[in-house]
C-alpha cells in the first residue's frame, strides 16, 4: 500500500508535465468501459444518455420494461485529476402485474485519477471512486453510501486496434458483500470520424458470474461533440436482459 501512495502522489506531483486535453473528445461512451483519462485542467464535460432495456425471467412470467436518463457531469481541476457527479432517472415496469417504478434512481460524487499516459501504444492507466449518495426516490434509496472503485486501461494494440480493460469492486449501500466487475472493450475506427466497438462484461461474486455483450458507434461531430448508439444483450441464470442506448457528449474549456 505505501509503494502505491507514493506512486500516486508522484503522479499528481509531475502532473503539470503532461497536457490531458485531446485533441478530440474522450468520453466513456458508449459502452460499459470507463476511460483512465481525465478531462484535462479547466475543462468542462458533460456526458448524456437515454438507456431503453428490458429483461425477461424463464422460470416466471415477469416481464420488466425501463427507460434510464443519466446524466454525468466532470471537471478537470488538474490535468490529471478530475471531480464528477452524476445522476440517473429511471422509469420501471413490471408485468403481468403493472407495477411500476420510477424517479431520481441514482446520484453519485467521484473523481478520476490518471495515474499513467503513455504514449502511442504504450498503457493509460486511471483510478476512478465514485460515492452513490441515499438522497434518491424511495423506490431506489439504499440504507447508506455506496462506493464503487474501478481501475480503468487504455492501450494500442496496433494503429486501428485499441484494448480497454475495467476492474472494479461495488458496494450497493444495504450492508451486502461488494460485487466485482469487469469489462474487455475492442475499439477501432470505421471512417473518418466514425468508430465502433465490441466487449464483453459483468458482475461476479462468490457464487455468480455473469456474462453480456454489447457494441456501438460513435461519430464525432466536432472535436468538442460526440453523438453516440449502442445496444447489448446478455443471458444468465434464467434471466435474459437487453438495452438501446444514445448519447451526446459535449465539452469546452476555461481559460489555459
Amino acid at each position: 500500500m505505501k509503494r502505491i501512495f507514493c506512486f500516486i502522489v508522484f503522479s499528481l506531483i509531475c502532473e503539470a508535465l503532461f497536457a490531458q486535453y485531446t485533441e478530440t473528445i474522450t468520453t466513456s461512451r458508449p459502452g460499459q468501459a470507463f476511460t483512465p483519462l481525465s478531462v484535462g485542467k479547466n475543462v468542462f464535460q458533460v456526458q448524456t444518455g437515454m438507456n431503453i432495456n428490458g429483461a425477461r425471467f424463464d422460470l416466471i412470467d415477469d416481464k420488466i420494461n425501463g427507460a434510464v436518463y443519466s446524466a454525468l457531469f466532470r471537471y478537470g481541476v488538474m490535468k490529471r485529476v478530475e471531480f464528477r457527479t452524476q445522476f440517473g432517472v429511471t422509469r420501471i415496469k413490471v408485468k403481468p402485474s403493472d407495477q411500476e417504478l420510477g424517479g431520481l434512481s441514482s446520484f453519485a460524487l467521484g473523481t478520476k485519477i490518471n495515474l499513467l499516459n503513455g504514449e502511442g501504444n504504450k498503457p493509460k492507466i486511471g483510478i476512478q471512486a465514485d460515492f452513490f449518495l441515499p438522497a434518491v426516490d424511495d423506490d431506489f434509496q439504499a440504507d447508506n453510501i455506496g462506493t464503487s472503485i474501478v481501475l480503468a486501461h487504455t492501450q494500442g494494440l496496433n494503429e486501428d486496434l485499441a484494448l480497454s480493460t475495467n476492474f472494479g469492486v461495488f458496494w450497493d449501500g444495504n450492508g451486502s458483500d461488494p460485487v466485482g466487475s469487469y469489462v474487455l472493450n475492442l475499439g477501432f475506427p470505421v471512417s473518418g470520424d466514425l468508430s465502433s466497438f465490441i466487449e464483453i462484461y459483468g458482475f461476479y461474486s462468490s457464487n455468480s458470474f455473469d456474462v453480456l455483450l454489447d457494441g456501438g458507434f460513435a461519430y464525432a461531430l466536432n472535436d468538442d461533440l460526440l453523438v453516440d448508439l449502442s445496444a447489448g444483450y446478455g443471458s444468465n441464470d434464467g434471466i435474459k436482459q437487453f438495452f438501446v442506448d444514445f448519447g451526446v457528449s459535449w465539452r469546452t474549456r476555461f481559460g489555459s
